[in-house]
Parts: C-alpha cells; structure tokens; sequence
C-alpha cells in the first residue's frame, strides 16, 4: 500500500543521504590513512549505485527530477499498450473454462452455499433482500410479449393428451367421494318412483310382446309381477346397509374408475369403434341388442373424452384466456397486497423455504454431487461467453484512468520491491568500491 511505499522509499533516500555524508566528511579528514580511502571509496561506490538505481525505478513512473528526458516516465506513456496487455494477461491465465470449472470442484460452492443458507440468519438475509426483489418486480408492469407467451404455454400444457388423463385422474375420486349416501339414495328413489309411476307402460310393453293367445290379465299379472320385483330390487337398493347396495357402491365405484381410464389402446379403440357400429346397425333392427362387453369397453375413458372435448370447447371460446387474465390479475393483487401488508411474514416464508431446501441438499448426497456438476457446467459456459467481454473490460477501465492515477495505482503495488532495488543498489555498489579498493591497494 501507499504506507509501505513511503516507509521503504524513506529507508532507500535515507541510505544514499547516509552515503554521501559519508563521502563529503571523508574531504575534511587530514590524515588520509588506508581506512579512511576504503571507507571513502565504499560511500562514493555506494552512492553512484543508489543514484542509479534511483534513476532507474524513478523513469518507470515520472520523469526524474521533472526533466523529460528520453525513455523516461515510460508507464504513462505506454498506457494504452500495459492495459492491452493485462487485458490479455487477465484473458489468458485468469478466464480459462477448464480452470474455473476444476477450481470450482475444489472448493465445493454448492456445500459452501447449502452450509450457509442452512443457518437462520442467512436464511432469513436472503428472504428479506427477495422479498424486496419480489416487491420491485410486482409494482413493474408485465410486458405484453411475456403474458403472451405465459398464455401460450399454459395453452400448451392444458391442450396435452397427458392433461387429460391427468384432470380424469383427478376428478374420479372427486365424483366418487362427492356423490355421497345421500345422493345416491336420492338417485335411487327418484328411480324407483319414475319405475312406480310408469306401471302401466310396463303393461303395455308387456301385452304388446306378448303371445295372441295368452290372456290380457295372465299379461297385466306378469306385469305387475315384474314390476313389484324391480321395486323391490329398488328398495333394498337404497337400503345403505344392504349387501346390494354394497356391491352396487363398489361397482360404481369401479363405473368411474373405468370411465377414467385412458382408451388409447389399440384393442379399445377397435372394440369402441364396433360399439358405435354396432348402435347404428341396430336403429333399424328390433331385435338387435348391444353386447354388455361392447357398452363396457365403449365406456372405458369416457371421462378423459369428454374432458377433452369440454377443453377445446373452453380453449376455442376464449373462455381459458378470459379466466387466465382474470386468475394472473387476483393473484398479482393478492401478492402485492400480501407484500405491502406483511413483509415480515413472506420473507420469513421465503426464509423458512430456502433453509428447509438447503437443508435437504446437505443430506442428499447425490443431489449436491450433481448440483456440484451442474455449478461447474454453468459457471464453464458463462466464463466461455463472456472471457473475451470481461477481458476488454479490464482493458477498457485501465486505458480510461488518469495518467497519474494509473500511475500511482501501479507505483502503490510494485513500488515497495522496487525501492528494495535502490537500497540493494547502494549496498552492492559500496561493497563493489571497497573490494576494487582492495585489490588496487594489493596490486599496488
């Protein structure tokens, strides 16, 4: 830092002002003795070097003394160029996919992440700053282009065959649990009074089937006879504690259960294509009847089919996308005011979510381990997309600083080793004039 600079640059300054003292003191002593010469030459030695070096570290950043001279303040005038270079420099060694992505799987971010949002606390930071998020995005208005496109897929989803089945799936135990004893006792009387008070059609249906030669009232006996056992059946029927209700419950039951299931198979689709052939051939014929095997396999995934035709009925009327905008708008509302009223209580509900998943995924092995992979995917693909952006953006934020402020910022990160050059430089040259010194002395 700037602190550091200061102190070694003091130390380096101090060192030459040392050395030179030490020089100009050597003139005034009269007796020149040997120590006196090798100490004079060591500080002489000592301060040529320092000053050179001095020289050297001070052409880097400024020009010395202020003097423009050649080759001087040479990182300002090669701004441009040094931030290309740590452009590239930061491009080649620092934004590499393979790099990241095993960097990444040493340091495990998932886990990291899974630890951190398992404790209340930053579980309960990260719900509030989404609600917040939640609260801005609400208050936007939704572009057009986006409902639309909501629209479409929900249009998609509802439009699937597996849709079908799904809602059918759904909605028979829906009708089965909703047609409770009560209905279906009801049903069962109307039924029985309907049966009661068409007694004379039965009659009339009978007499008219009848041989010529049995008589009116052996006809009308049979009849009532008929009747009285269907009315019978009718009655224990809607008896709730009767074997025969019993069954019929469970066949019911069973009724939904086939009318639900999907007729896709092959051998349905056939049998239900003989049905309906079936019924048409018969308008004509009197005697015809439909098998029970064939009104069975016909009924198999009734309920899917007429969920199906009552969808594209909905869908082809608007009648979908009018209940959408209308669904899209009250929960909109419901948001913003659930938000405005009491923030507290969502982000502690957004809070209580994150550390319930994160909490999840640490006892989940196998789903960390691949949402590890996942991280490092992810992270490789958007350092593979956005090394080359990143990079210039590195050399366009170095290129656009003022000439001293790139400068000083260069100077305050280097500059202390440097300094260290000034000192080794008045070292070594003062212990380089004293061993010349030396040997001159020697070699007389």
């Amino acid at each position: 830092g700037t602190s550091e600079l200061i102190r070694v640059r003091r130390i380096a300054t101090g060192i030459l002002l040392v050395l030179m003292a030490i020089l100009v003191a050597t003139h005034f002593v009269e007796d020149l003795g040997p120590g006196v010469l090798l100490i004079r030459s060591m500080a002489e030695a000592g301060m040529v070097g320092g000053i050179a070096d001095w020289f050297a570290v001070e052409a880097l950043f400024r020009h010395p003394l202020g003097i423009p001279i050649p080759h001087t303040a040479l990182l300002p005038k090669n701004q441009q160029r040094a931030a290309r270079n740590v452009g590239r420099f930061f491009h080649d060694n620092f934004l590499q996919p393979d790099q990241v992505r095993e960097r990444l799987a040493e340091i495990h971010p998932a886990r990291r992440a899974a630890e951190w949002l398992s404790d209340r606390d930053h579980a309960a930071l990260i719900g509030k700053h989404l609600t917040g998020a939640l609260g801005y995005v609400l208050h936007r208005k939704v572009p057009k282009k986006l409902m639309a496109r909501i629209r479409s897929e929900m249009r998609a989803l509802v439009s699937s065959n597996a849709a079908n089945q799904a809602l059918a799936d759904t909605i028979a135990p829906l009708v089965k649990e909703g047609l409770s004893d009560e209905i279906v006792s009801d049903l069962l009387l109307r039924m029985r009074d309907a049966i009661d008070e068409n007694r004379d059609k039965v009659i009339g249906i009978v007499q008219k089937r009848s041989r010529w030669w049995i008589a009116s009232a052996v006809d009308r006996r049979i009849a009532t006879t008929i009747v009285d056992g269907v009315l019978s059946v009718m009655d224990d029927l809607t008896d709730e504690g009767s074997p025969l209700r019993a069954n019929f419950e469970t066949g019911f039951g069973r009724m939904i259960d086939e009318m639900a299931r999907s007729s896709g198979a092959t051998s349905n689709t056939k049998s239900s294509h003989r049905f309906y052939e079936t019924i048409a051939a018969c308008e004509n014929s009197e005697g015809c009847r439909v098998s029970l095997r064939e009104k069975r396999v016909a009924r198999d995934g009734a309920l899917a089919k007429a969920i199906e035709k009552g969808r594209d009925q909905f869908l082809a009327s608007g009648g979908f996308d009018a209940m959408a905008a209308t669904l899209g708008s009250a929960v909109h509302t419901r948001l913003i005011n659930e938000l405005s009223d009491h923030p507290d209580r969502v982000s502690g509900l957004l809070a209580e979510i994150i550390r319930k998943f994160a909490l999840e995924l640490l006892e989940d092995e196998a789903a960390l381990a691949d949402f590890e992979i996942r991280l490092g995917q992810a992270a490789e693909q958007i350092v593979t997309e956005l090394r080359v952006p990143l990079s210039g953006y590195v050399t366009d934020v170095i290129a656009s600083w003022d000439t001293q402020v790139f400068s000083e910022r260069f100077e305050n990160e280097i500059g202390p080793d440097l300094q260290y050059i000034r000192i080794n430089g008045a070292v070594l040259g003062s212990l380089i004039g004293g061993l010349l010194f030396a040997a001159e002395t020697v070699l007389g």
